[in-house]
């Protein structure tokens, strides 16, 4: 009884790099939702770059734009699957949904798919290098209109 209590204590204080990454993306989530800029940048790695969007400040410019402290959305993340890749990277992908106000633009119940890549920075922590958005029909995307 002691041992299986001291197995369940080290699980529940350790987080594994997998619970990491995918309490990030919640993380994510809930600071799209209430435009927290702060909280964004904490999650996104200064080596992030999509073709998209060619830096973190980029990145962090256009959710500026587009995201209203004021404005009510709803961003939500499921079913992730977690794995590694090459031992230098931590890929999730899953599910993504967002209605709301994103801009000059009210979506109303989208769903499609994401896909994030973290990498660990410096300091040990896994922050996001790198996201794909795509939609039910496997067409990436385009966040910025």
């Amino acid at each position: 009884l002691v041992l299986a209590g001291l197995v369940w204590l080290v699980d529940y204080v350790v987080e594994t790099d997998r619970e990491q990454v995918e309490r990030k993306v919640q993380e994510l989530a809930a600071a799209v939702d209430a435009a927290d800029f702060a909280k964004m940048e904490s999650l996104i790695s200064a080596r992030f770059y999509t073709p998209m969007f060619t830096s973190k400040q980029h990145l962090m410019d256009q959710a500026r734009r587009y995201l209203d402290p004021q404005a009510a959305r709803r961003t939500s993340f499921w079913q992730l699957d977690t794995r590694s890749v090459g031992g230098k990277s931590l890929v999730v992908d899953g599910n993504v949904s967002a209605s709301g106000q994103y801009g000059g633009y009210v979506v109303e119940g989208w769903f499609g798919r994401i896909e994030f890549t973290f990498l660990k920075d410096v300091d040990g922590q896994w922050r996001i290098a790198r996201f794909v958005v795509v939609d039910t029909q496997g067409g990436e995307v385009n966040l910025r209109r």
